[in-house]
C-alpha cells in the first residue's frame, strides 16, 4: 500500500471510530433536541404511506434518506421476529440506525476533504482530512439524526465536483456540481448558498465548452431539478411550504435576534474549534485571499474560499 493510501486509511478509521463511538448514547430518553422532528415523521410516513412530511423547517431529502433506513430496519427486525406489524414499532426503534447513517455521512465528508485538498498535494490533503476527522463540532454532530452533517457532506461534494469541472472545462461537469448544490439545499435550506461556488468557477474558467453561459444555465437547472426531486413537496404542497418557510425565517429577522447573526456564528465557530484552530482558519482564509488575487492557483483558491 502506498504511504498516502495508508495515511488516508488511518485517517478514515479514526474518523469512523470517533463518529460511531457511543452512537446509542441517550436513546430513547435523552436525545438530540430536533431528532424527533425527523424520525417521528418518518415513522408516520411508514404507517400512513403519506410521503408528505407536513413539516418544512427542513426540506425533504433527509426525511426520505431516513425513511429508507427505517424501512430496512423494520424489515430486518421482522425477519428476526422482533416485530410483526407497524403498530408495534416506536420512534425509539430507529434512532440507532438513523444515527449510523449520519455517522457515515460524517466519515465520508472526511474523504471528500482529502480529495479536495489533493489539489495542493498529499501532505496538505492528509493534514486537512486529519483535522476534519477530529474536529469536535463535526464529531459531535455526526452522532445525531439531524441535517447539519449531511448538508456539510453535500456542500463539500459541491466543492469537489466544482474543482473537477474547472479542470475538465465541460458544461456537463458543472451540471453535476450544480446538482450537488441542489441536494445540499434539499437537505437544509442554507446549503443552497453553495450554488455560488460552481457559478463563480464557470465564469473563471475561460475555456468552458460549449460556452460559459450554457454551463451557468446547466448549473442552475441541475440544482433546481435535484432540489425538486429530493424535496418534491416543496411544489406539491406549495402553500404549506411557503407558510412553513416564512414562519421559520421569521425567527432570524434582526428584530428577533438578540445579537447580529455574524456575531452568533463567530461565537459558535471560535468556541467549537478553540483558539489555535480558529486562528489557523483565519490565517488560511487570509492566505487564500492573497493567492486568489496574485496566484498561483487563483481559480482553485477563489472557489475554495467561496
Amino acid at each position: 500500500m502506498r504511504p498516502s493510501a495508508f495515511t488516508l486509511a488511518v485517517i478514515l478509521v479514526v474518523a469512523g471510530l470517533l463518529r460511531f463511538a457511543a452512537l446509542g448514547s441517550g436513546i430513547p430518553f435523552n436525545i438530540g433536541v430536533d431528532e424527533p422532528e425527523i424520525l417521528s415523521r418518518v415513522v408516520q410516513m411508514m404507517r400512513t404511506g403519506d410521503f408528505n412530511p407536513h413539516f418544512f423547517d427542513y426540506p425533504g431529502l433527509y426525511f426520505y434518506v431516513q425513511l429508507g433506513v427505517a424501512i430496512l430496519r423494520f424489515l430486518v427486525g421482522a425477519t428476526l421476529g422482533e416485530r410483526s406489524s407497524l403498530d408495534q414499532v416506536s420512534t425509539a426503534d430507529f434512532y440507532l440506525w438513523g444515527r449510523a447513517v449520519t455517522a457515515l455521512f460524517g466519515t465520508a465528508t472526511v474523504l471528500l476533504v482529502y480529495r479536495v485538498a489533493m489539489r495542493w498535494g498529499a501532505r496538505h490533503a492528509a493534514l486537512a482530512a486529519g483535522l476534519m476527522a477530529v474536529m469536535p463540532l463535526h464529531v459531535r454532530e455526526s452522532h445525531y439524526v439531524l441535517t447539519d452533517v449531511p448538508v456539510t457532506f453535500f456542500v463539500t461534494l459541491t466543492l469537489l465536483l466544482t474543482l473537477n469541472a474547472h479542470e475538465r472545462e465541460r458544461a456537463a461537469s458543472f451540471a453535476w456540481a450544480g446538482a450537488a448544490a441542489g441536494l445540499a439545499a434539499a437537505t437544509k435550506y442554507p446549503g443552497g448558498l453553495s450554488i455560488v461556488v460552481p457559478l463563480i468557477a464557470v465564469w473563471m474558467t475561460l475555456g468552458t465548452k460549449p460556452s460559459r453561459l450554457i454551463a451557468s444555465l446547466a448549473v442552475v437547472g441541475s440544482a433546481a431539478a435535484a432540489f425538486l426531486v429530493a424535496a418534491p413537496f416543496t411544489i406539491l404542497d406549495l402553500p404549506a411550504f411557503l407558510n412553513g418557510y416564512a414562519h421559520l425565517a421569521g425567527y432570524y429577522t434582526p428584530k428577533r435576534l438578540a445579537e447580529p447573526a455574524w456575531l452568533t456564528y463567530y461565537k459558535h465557530l471560535s468556541r467549537s474549534m478553540e483558539w489555535p484552530a480558529f486562528l489557523l482558519l483565519l490565517g488560511g482564509l487570509g492566505l487564500g485571499a492573497v493567492r486568489a488575487v496574485r496566484g498561483p492557483g487563483r481559480v482553485r483558491w477563489t472557489i475554495t474560499i467561496a
